[in-house]
């Protein structure tokens, strides 16, 4: 297996979370909150030669800690993070037209050693009950899993939904996310990478 490490941002092929509509025709995601939605498009590179996974991700840059792929959900905005490959922002794609495929991603709350603002994080499931019933609401608390599928059903974009709803009174709330990458070829290989994102919450 390669791991490769690098930052990234997708876009998906179905909502992972849930969600009604799409943008261009709307998105109506059902929160209870009057949130403004903001889509984050990140796109993820498998560097075979170098063993490395390049991301570029929106223009938000982390408070502390700053690093590429870095996500900052701002107050009172709910976020679509789009997680692709390249060539699928607009078009999703399976093995039999692409080489690689998106499928696995996992989140954690726990920065590596300890810090809230390290660049990685330490995925070992266990998560706290904020991170789904305000943020993400389709991960399993016991393994940290938010999206996983067989190699036959994956595709090269994928698509979360971050809630945002923390009480921002009580502070920014960190994850990490990791996304693995898996070539359809030899699925063997596969790339690993991680980032930080930091959920600034909802005004209540």
């Amino acid at each position: 297996m390669k791991l490769m490490t690098g930052v990234l941002l997708v876009a998906g092929t179905g909502v992972i979370a849930f969600a009604a509509g799409w943008f261009g025709a709307g998105l109506s995601v059902d929160t209870g909150l009057e949130n403004q939605v903001v889509l984050y498009s990140v796109q993820l590179t498998p560097h075979a030669s170098s063993g490395k996974l390049s991301i570029e991700s929106p223009a938000g840059k982390c408070e502390k800690g700053n690093h590429a792929g870095c996500l900052v959900f701002e107050e009172d905005k709910i976020g679509v993070i789009r997680l692709f490959l390249p060539g699928s922002e607009k078009t999703v794609k399976t093995c039999q037209d692409a080489s690689n495929v998106i499928t696995r991603i996992e989140l954690t709350t726990t920065g590596e050693g300890g810090d809230q603002n390290a660049e990685n994080g330490v995925f070992a499931g266990n998560l706290p009950i904020w991170i789904k019933v305000n943020a993400f609401k389709k991960v399993s608390r016991v393994s940290g899993i938010v999206y996983d599928t067989t190699l036959d059903q994956a595709v090269t974009r994928v698509t979360l939904i971050n809630l945002n709803a923390n009480d921002m009174n009580n502070g920014v709330k960190n994850f990490w996310y990791r996304v693995t990458v898996t070539s359809c070829q030899n699925p063997a290989d596969s790339w690993l990478t991680d980032s930080r994102g930091d959920n600034m919450g909802t005004r209540y």
